[in-house]
């Protein structure tokens, strides 16, 4: 909807995060201390010199929200398609 934001949701608290925080986790080759970037919602443990790492079931609860994000739009831009004609919506697409 126009003129509407949303924030995003406070980040999912993996159980054992308090037995290694984030920060302080070592990076699952090289054993040094990972770096927490955060993108939104979603928390990313990044090695510099070994990439990102995930905690389980992470990338699949990004995508889940990135896919409701991209219905949403979709679904939006259908009913906007229907209130200004099929010609102006299928621009909109």
């Amino acid at each position: 909807m126009p003129g509407r934001t949303r924030s995003a949701p406070p980040p999912t608290k993996h159980r054992n995060a308090d037995l290694v925080p984030e920060g302080k986790r070592p990076c699952p080759i090289c054993g040094k201390a990972m770096k927490t970037t955060r993108r939104g919602a979603d928390s990313l443990d990044v090695c510099k010199d070994h990439g990102i790492w995930l905690d389980k079931d992470e990338l699949a609860r990004m995508f889940q929200r990135r896919t409701r994000s991209f219905e949403r739009r979709l679904n939006d831009a259908k009913q906007q398609a229907q209130r200004h004609g099929f010609f102006w919506g299928a621009l909109l697409l």
